[in-house]
């Protein structure tokens, strides 16, 4: 099989991606932020629902 140039590509440069944009690097950390909070206001909620029942309980 003959060398070409298409065949071979172990002597091309490594492809760069293009920069992201501040902004969706932004966006991306803000709803992962949000996404976390969310969880834990969700966590806390259930956490004072089964608090206040077990009190309840006990009286």
């Amino acid at each position: 099989m003959p060398d070409t140039p298409s065949s071979d590509t172990s002597h091309d440069p490594p492809r760069r991606r293009p920069r992201r944009s501040p902004w969706v690097t932004a966006g991306v950390v803000l709803a992962v932020v949000l996404t976390v909070a969310g969880l834990a206001v969700l966590g806390l909620f259930v956490l004072a629902s089964v608090a206040l029942s077990n009190w309840g309980s006990n009286k």
